[in-house]
């Protein structure tokens, strides 16, 4: 028998993300709704369903550390507007417990397999000419290939929320140049799809002792705030329109995701609707 579960992990920033998507596709669908267009919504990485705060968070007490948090999916769930649902996993277990969460819901199609492929894949079978939507690429952590970017921004018609691993970035990053390990690299320039980060992140220390050929050592220069920048400058030669973004912070407040919101629709009017919205939401968090 199908049985719902609820996912461990994360800690206040995992709420506050999907609040602000949840808030989204509510204002998203009354703005939508004397449209023609079928509206969908995809769910890549989906989970469960639902979450509980991840173990280690301090300054919780027992009732809020095992609360169970309903998620993205079921959120949308919630929304009759929403003609068609897609929900992509690659975990058994938490396919069932969609599966048990979508029980007699017609719109839904849940996709088993990796997002990075299945995403693309589902891009290009629909027809985007009668569909508008919203999806949310949600990833554990740096798992995004940015060719599924590259497929939401083709349709044309997605509005996108991306959770983007920032410490990922930043911890592989070290300030010493000598530091930067092949495999650091290679994590960095998989989360920022490019190899340019580097000449971009690090520069000569004008402080630093020349060593015997006269080079001075390179540090990284860049902080929080340039990454973010880069990232969405990264963007913005994808999709139409892109959003400065939220910054989610641990508990230690040190920040941890950027959650950002781009646009595939190049429209004018459909940028006044949504980025408005988008962007107060952004600034909420």
């Amino acid at each position: 028998m199908l049985a719902e579960h609820a996912q461990k992990f994360g800690g206040f920033w995992s709420l506050l993300k999907v609040e602000a998507v949840e808030k989204y596709l509510r204002a998203y669908a009354t703005a939508m709704s004397k449209q023609s267009f079928e509206l969908v919504y995809i769910d890549a990485f989906a989970g469960s369903g639902s979450f509980t705060f991840g173990e280690g968070m301090p300054l919780m007490g027992e009732d809020e550390a095992t609360r169970v948090f309903a998620g993205s999916v079921k959120r949308a769930l919630a929304l009759d507007a929403f003609k068609q649902l897609f929900f992509i996993e690659s975990n058994e277990r938490n396919i069932a417990s969609l599966k048990a969460l979508a029980t007699g819901d017609k719109r839904v199609e849940i996709i088993s397999g990796d997002a990075n492929v299945k995403l693309i894949e589902l891009c290009q079978r629909l027809d985007w000419r009668r569909r508008r939507g919203v999806v949310f690429v949600d990833p554990c952590g740096p798992e995004t290939d940015w060719a599924i970017l590259r497929a939401i921004a083709v349709t044309k018609a997605l509005d996108m929320f991306w959770l983007f691993p920032l410490s990922a970035v930043y911890r592989n990053a070290p300030r010493d140049h000598a530091m930067l390990t092949p495999e650091k690299r290679a994590m960095v320039s998989k989360c920022l799809d490019c190899a340019e980060w580097e000449d971009s992140f690090y520069s000569a220390s004008d402080a630093a002792v020349r060593d015997l050929f006269g080079d001075a050592p390179k540090v990284r220069y860049v902080e929080v705030g340039n990454i973010e920048a880069f990232v969405m400058q990264r963007l913005q030669g994808i999709f139409p329109h892109v959003e400065k973004p939220a910054r989610l912070l641990g508990t230690t407040k040190a920040p941890l995701f950027n959650l950002f919101f781009a646009m595939a629709n190049p429209s004018l009017a459909a940028k006044k609707v949504a980025s408005p919205i988008a962007r107060h939401l952004l600034n909420a968090i």
